[in-house]
């Protein structure tokens, strides 16, 4: 009677000891026990994400569409910044629930992550102080000094070239401003970004008042990307497919009550080339 009580005993134990197996069906969306999530963003993505030294917080695109994801599922939101490879990491250690990143960045290599529908598409664009250009083709950047921003697929494309002796010398920045600085002072013939939008934000600097100084020149699929698009992006875990799936109902959610279509016009009055 003794032995049974003890193994009886020792079963009870285990039963209340033992750690309770998560629900991989459950989102981080939908997870009630979290009231907040913390989201990671690129540092210095222009009008997707940029520092406000007025508000002193994070404000653009991305960072106002996270803002809405957390408020429709009645989340907290918390704004984590950091480069590519810093983000990926937060990623994976769980420090960040979900980041907001352009499928042209290095986040899309990774085997570690996972990522939403695209929820914004935009077409690489070059800027120029010469007015001569109608587009870029095959054989115009020949001699000709291009700066691009480190780490994105726009970036490799251009190493690509870079070795084939198509383009005389490719700069590497971490920057925007620091690209358009150089294109001003005349360092660089040619910088390449994922967008116009990342021109656009340039405006709002009263050193870049004088938009006309540069041209917006498309390019014409020579170096075979011709969209570069915007996801969300969580880590590759068991939860990764109910996480998934949530974020994109949550993005056509947003789109269907006309939320998305309001931040597009927000951030971005102008024609995509």
């Amino acid at each position: 009677m003794i032995d049974h009580l003890k193994s009886f005993t020792a079963f009870l134990f285990f039963c209340l000891a033992a750690p309770v197996a998560a629900d991989n069906s459950l989102s981080i969306l939908d997870d009630d026990s979290k009231d907040t999530l913390v989201i990671g963003i690129l540092e210095d993505e222009g009008v997707f994400a940029h520092w406000n030294f007025i508000t002193h917080q994070y404000d653009g695109f991305a960072v106002d569409v996270a803002k809405e994801l957390c408020n429709d599922h009645k989340r907290n939101c918390l704004i984590a910044s950091g480069t590519a490879d810093s983000i990926e990491q937060m990623l994976v250690d769980g420090r960040v629930d979900f980041a907001m990143a352009s499928v042209g960045d290095v986040l899309a290599k990774s085997h570690k992550l996972s990522f939403s529908d695209p929820y914004y598409s935009a077409h690489p664009v070059f800027f120029t102080k010469d007015s001569s250009y109608y587009s870029i083709g095959s054989g115009d950047l020949a001699g000709k000094s291009v700066g691009s921003k480190i780490g994105t697929v726009i970036f490799s494309k251009l190493a690509e070239l870079l070795k084939k002796d198509e383009i005389a010398e490719l700069k590497a920045y971490s920057s925007n401003q620091a690209m358009f600085d150089d294109l001003q002072a005349g360092y660089l013939d040619f910088i390449c970004l994922d967008s116009v939008s990342g021109f656009d934000s340039m405006k709002q600097l009263s050193e870049y008042s004088n938009v006309a100084e540069f041209y917006a020149v498309n390019q014409d699929g020579f170096m075979g990307l011709n969209n570069v698009y915007a996801r969300v992006v969580v880590r590759a875990d068991k939860r990764a497919k109910a996480n998934i799936k949530a974020i994109n109902n949550a993005l056509n959610e947003l789109k269907s009550k006309g939320t998305y279509q309001a931040l597009e016009m927000k951030y971005f009055p102008f024609i995509h080339f």
